[in-house]
């Protein structure tokens, strides 16, 4: 009996190729990210003479992927929907990045999926695909020079978890300390509340790690990969929880962002100067209904 939906991967790529190919890199580091490894490795080498780049990630999670089968399952059951610290929600985002893959690989403790040219997958139990700890995910993407560029650069901007050294092309992306560090701040979040695998919204205690911007532009971070761009703030703010999330996973609603706003305030407002005190993020985040009677 054939299944209700099949997905048209040429189709699914068409509607990615739209999107900045770093999201490919940060679908792959966030997967690891959520395991138990400790050290997740991530290389982009162009392909001598052609229009495609070679990305591999690999790293040292003990077990693997915990079902093969997610790596070509859209929208499968997912452990993480109940867990709002960890960052998938629907087992969708390296399929995704697959779409736009000439060829594809992954391979865990378990076994491999081998994703060839056109359509079709084999899975393989041959000792040789399979990994003796972790997992490799390695795929051809079509990229030009330019973004090839672009990725290089921005994969530097995402904020790495103090417990997990993560490498770009052999160099470390350095920890970064916060500025301010808040604990058990009520903020709203996703998760599978009720055991029923639907993701609802709810209201949990998290913690805001709060980052001066500098030089560059501010950035709403989901448990540090960038999500959402903060073009007049002075601070970047990284919730370490799922973020409410439009389906591109690019936009925060406007409630959200008075919230996160009054929060980074509580937190800094005594490393304000007076100019910053005029700041239109700063009079968004007046209306935030949990201010502290000092930040106001």
């Amino acid at each position: 009996m054939s299944e209700w939906f099949s997905v048209d991967k040429e189709g699914l790529a068409r509607l990615m190729e739209g999107k900045d190919k770093i999201f490919i890199i940060h679908e792959l580091l966030q997967n690891a990210w959520d395991t138990d490894a400790t050290t997740v490795d991530v290389t982009m080498t162009r392909i001598p003479n052609s229009p495609f780049v070679e990305i591999e990630v690999t790293d040292n999670n003990p077990t693997g992927f915990n079902d093969i089968a997610h790596a070509y399952t859209l929208f499968a059951e997912s452990e993480k929907k109940n867990d709002p610290t960890k960052r998938g929600r629907f087992n969708m985002g390296e399929k995704m990045v697959f779409a736009l893959a000439r060829n594809a690989r992954v391979s865990t403790t378990k076994g491999a999926v081998i994703f060839g040219e056109g359509k079709k997958f084999r899975l393989s139990k041959r000792k040789a695909d399979m990994t003796e700890t972790g997992s490799v995910v390695w795929m051809e993407i079509r990229m030009t020079i330019q973004e090839e560029a672009e990725v290089g650069e921005m994969v530097k901007k995402v904020l790495t978890p103090e417990d997990k050294v993560t490498y770009f092309n052999g160099e470390e992306i350095a920890w970064r300390e916060p500025t301010a560090v808040m604990t058990d701040v009520a903020m709203r979040t996703l998760a599978d509340t009720q055991g029923d695998g639907v993701m609802r919204t709810t209201t949990r205690q998290t913690t805001l790690e709060i980052h001066d911007a500098g030089d560059s532009e501010a950035m709403v971070y989901e448990m540090g990969i960038p999500v959402v761009e903060m073009p007049d703030d002075k601070y970047s703010v990284n919730v370490m929880q799922k973020i409410p999330l439009n389906m591109d996973r690019d936009n925060i609603s406007p409630r959200y962002r008075v919230a996160l706003r009054g929060e980074i305030l509580n937190a800094t407002a005594n490393l304000l100067t007076k100019d910053d005190a005029q700041a239109t993020w700063v009079k968004e985040a007046l209306e935030h209904k949990n201010l502290d009677t000092a930040t106001i």
